[in-house]
């Protein structure tokens, strides 16, 4: 009940602060319109668009460095402990240190969240993941992807890994895994 009452407080104050609010996902939407006002809530929610690729799954992977007998991985966006950066790259090195799939690469296409990338247990979190994958050649932090390379990376991977540590609203990284018709893997907790 505590929540609840803290909920409707908190976005009292904010209705009083912001002309709109904009979500992306029709669950966000609906629970929103219970305590705030529907007029003042912009749906606008990812879109799938089927997206057709420039070049072949083999030149793709020639651009980034990955033979084609390798089994890549995509895990795309922000490196975020919530999206379990730390756990996917620990599950594909105790993988390869098995002898069972040699062949299994990972991708991390994407770099620092923007919002977190100022604050120290972030940049310990990074720097961990950075030391973590310094000399695997089977595993590679690209940084920032712009838009326009986008498709290198989906064309490339076999399958896009989610290993979120919870639920996620509204995902980017699942509407593109969709729009270029890739297989996904989700965690357990989302």
């Amino acid at each position: 009940r505590v929540i609840n009452y803290g909920l409707k407080f908190y976005y009292t104050i904010l209705v009083i602060l912001v002309d709109r609010f904009v979500v992306m996902d029709n669950v966000i939407y609906k629970r929103l319109s219970g305590l705030v006002k529907p007029r003042k809530i912009i749906l606008n929610p990812f879109w799938i668009q089927n997206k057709k690729s420039r070049i072949s799954k083999k030149l793709a992977r020639q651009k980034l460095g990955f033979d084609k007998n390798e089994f890549v991985l995509l895990y795309f966006g922000f490196i975020t402990y919530y999206k379990g950066a730390d756990w996917i790259i620990k599950a594909i090195k105790n993988i390869r240190s098995k002898n069972e799939f040699k062949n299994i690469s990972l991708i991390l296409a994407g770099g620092e969240a923007y919002s977190l990338k100022d604050k120290s247990h972030y940049q310990a979190f990074y720097q961990n993941l950075l030391n973590l994958v310094k000399n695997d050649k089977h595993i590679r932090i690209t940084g920032f992807v712009p838009e326009k390379d986008i498709y290198l990376y989906f064309k490339t991977a076999d399958a896009v890994v989610f290993p979120y540590r919870g639920i996620i609203g509204a995902s980017g990284s699942l509407s593109h895994a969709i729009s270029y018709h890739k297989p996904f893997i989700i965690s357990s907790k989302m």
